[in-house]
């Protein structure tokens, strides 16, 4: 007998982000965010309690920490990451603020992609093994 149609495709859809030329990905203290398409200018608020405080500012294909509650400063001295400069900055596609525990990293579609898709595995397997623990347990 021949296969039902579709059998054999992946059930997970593969994610998908939003057009952009970059994106931003921000990792914390307290975890990884899907990476953020970069379509305007403007500045965001990274707040994570305690006073602990990161400003952003993202152009469409750059970003820069504006400001931070960190003590050196570092990060903001860092300055702009763009898609142009990042081959050639100490840091390359990254701004480091290690006082306040936030990685920023200018990403291109690609990369991108790649990190979304790194996400949703991850999230797969943490929810296979809850779920296997689960099982184990009700036995």
């Amino acid at each position: 007998p021949a296969a039902a149609e579709g059998e054999n495709a992946d059930p997970t859809p593969k994610p998908t982000l939003y057009p952009a030329a970059s994106y931003l990905r921000v990792n914390t203290a307290r975890g990884v965010y899907a990476p953020i398409p970069l379509v305007e200018d403007g500045s965001f608020k990274l707040t994570q309690g305690e006073g602990i405080e990161n400003v952003i500012h993202v152009g469409k294909d750059s970003f820069y920490m504006e400001s931070s509650t960190c003590d050196n400063q570092d990060c903001v001295e860092q300055g702009e990451v763009t898609l142009e400069n990042m081959e050639e900055r100490i840091l390359f596609n990254m701004v480091i603020c290690l006082p306040n525990q936030v990685t920023l990293e200018l990403l291109t579609p690609e990369e991108a992609q790649t990190a979304l898709e790194d996400i949703y595995r991850t999230q797969e397997a943490y929810e296979s093994a809850l779920a296997a623990e689960g099982a184990y347990e009700a036995q």
